[in-house]
């Protein structure tokens, strides 16, 4: 876990970057305090990737899109690759990065780079928080507006294999949340109603967001891809039977995911297990939280 020394440090160099760091704190955080829960979801990640990237077949190069902490790669096993490439919005993951980049062997190179893989996360943002809005109304005019705007994806490097870490659940996240903050901040989202609209708004945004990350994926991978993505959220409350259930991804991205073809890769390796990621009287007195993960593989035919 990094100082709090390094984290105002972090905080103060990247104004832009803060919701990420933050994320990132609290993810490192929750596992120290949930490492019981959550050594059974990171040990089949761990083996799951390796299933899928049998090492045998390709040492060359891989990217990892969403690298964080590397919480749930093999790094013994990343360490293999010639040329390792990490990417992640989060600045806090660099000191894991340079300290894992010191153990490799001299045939080995890490590439990393602190990025948003959106390409336009920024980009939105700049231009929702420099537009005027009072009512709901008016804010979901100005999402209608802001979707309208050409995406346009980080130019990254091609390499012979793609991992792609837990991003496709999780990329509309932060753009959600930072519409719900200017929202509140304006005194938009006087209601759960008004919250309510907001959000069923930022749907066809999400939906975009899960596309371009698809593509952004099969336009860097030559041989190999790799997807690790939550599909549903489970919530459960103490002494009621009903379980709350919420997609995380769209119908759209699912259906393209769980499909035969991504893009030119055929779907070679599939899987799921449960991520008990907040359990009861850990995180809450009455409230559990757990995710249903889906890896997928794909190669070239």
């Amino acid at each position: 876990m990094i100082s709090l020394a390094t984290y105002a440090s972090q905080w103060l160099r990247y104004p832009e970057r803060r919701d990420f760091l933050r994320m990132g704190m609290g993810i490192v955080a929750r596992e120290e305090r949930c490492r019981r829960y959550w050594i059974p979801h990171l040990k089949l990640s761990r083996e799951f990737i390796k299933r899928a990237l049998p090492i045998e077949k390709s040492c060359d190069s891989i990217a990892v899109l969403g690298a964080g902490r590397l919480l749930d790669i093999d790094t013994e096993w990343l360490k293999r690759y010639k040329r390792i490439y990490l990417y992640d919005a989060d600045p806090g993951s660099q000191k894991v990065w340079s300290s894992f980049a010191k153990g490799v062997g001299k045939e080995c190179s890490v590439v990393r780079s602190i990025i948003d893989l959106t390409g336009v996360l920024d980009r939105w943002s700049k231009i929702l928080n420099g537009s005027k809005c009072s009512y709901v109304e008016e804010l979901i005019g100005a999402l209608k507006e802001i979707l309208l705007i050409p995406i346009s994806l980080p130019e990254l490097p091609e390499c012979a294999d793609l991992l792609s870490l837990n991003l496709l659940s999780q990329i509309q996240i932060y753009w959600r949340d930072r519409v719900l903050a200017y929202a509140k901040k304006h005194k938009i989202v006087k209601h759960s109603s008004d919250e309510e609209l907001v959000l069923l708004s930022l749907n066809e945004m999400a939906v975009r967001l899960e596309e371009d990350h698809l593509k952004l994926i099969t336009r860097i991978a030559n041989k190999r891809i790799v997807i690790l993505t939550d599909v549903e959220f489970y919530y459960y409350e103490k002494d009621r039977v009903e379980w709350q259930v919420e997609a995380a991804i769209s119908q759209s991205a699912r259906e393209v995911i769980q499909g035969d073809l991504l893009g030119g890769f055929k779907r070679s390796i599939d899987d799921r297990w449960l991520w008990h990621l907040a359990p009861q009287c850990i995180e809450d007195p009455s409230y559990g939280e757990i995710h249903c993960v889906n890896g997928v593989g794909y190669s070239r035919p």
